[in-house]
């Protein structure tokens, strides 16, 4: 008999215990809450990569990103499918008002400082770490401190998500919350206006 057939890939349940096991590792290692409601979460995200590694449960994924080696290249996989990349340029926007109110100009009162160095943690695809860029480069200039020097360092779990920062390229509906004075001095549009797509000034 001759005719067609699909063999449908099945999706292994987690159990509890292997969702504990990755839970407490995740919250331990990176911070990052992942309580029981999330178990569908943790399951749909994870699910593609063990059927990838040829593995046939939770534990024994768990067991080859943590204790073999050569799931090494397979944890990254896996810090990027647990970690959230919510972001977007001017989120909190009242941090960022706070920011450029109070915090910036009580340091540039301080005639002896020449540099700012800030951390953004969890940066994610870089947004929220451009935003403070542009935000307390505007202010140094408007206060004449062009004299300090603003060092801005981005971490993120998500190794994908820091190569997207690097880039610092946005398309033009990622970028429509950023004020337009600041669009059109610190953002470059593409040549290829196919693309709408916008990169940062050199100076950011």
């Amino acid at each position: 008999m001759i005719g067609n057939s699909h063999k449908q890939i099945q999706t292994p349940t987690l159990h509890s215990s292997e969702q504990k096991l990755i839970s407490e590792f995740v919250e331990k290692e990176f911070g990052i809450k992942m309580p029981w409601g999330k178990k569908s979460l943790l399951e749909g995200r994870l699910a593609k990569r063990l059927h990838f590694c040829g593995l046939h449960s939770y534990g024994e994924y768990f067991r080859f990103i943590t204790r073999d080696l050569q799931g090494r290249d397979e944890f990254l996989y896996f810090t990027d499918l647990v970690s959230t990349h919510e972001t977007s340029f001017f989120r909190e926007d009242k941090h960022f008002t706070y920011l450029g109110n109070e915090i910036i100009p009580d340091l540039c009162r301080e005639s002896w400082r020449k540099e700012i160095t800030i951390l953004s943690a969890a940066c994610s695809s870089g947004e929220e770490a451009f935003t403070l860029a542009m935000v307390i480069t505007d202010i140094l200039h408007r206060l004449g401190r062009t004299d300090i020097r603003l060092s801005i360092e981005g971490v993120d779990l998500s190794q994908r998500m820091v190569d997207v920062a690097t880039r610092g390229v946005y398309t033009q509906e990622r970028t429509e919350r950023i004020p337009a004075h600041m669009r059109k001095r610190f953002l470059m549009k593409s040549k290829d206006h196919k693309t709408k797509l916008f990169r940062f000034v050199p100076e950011i």
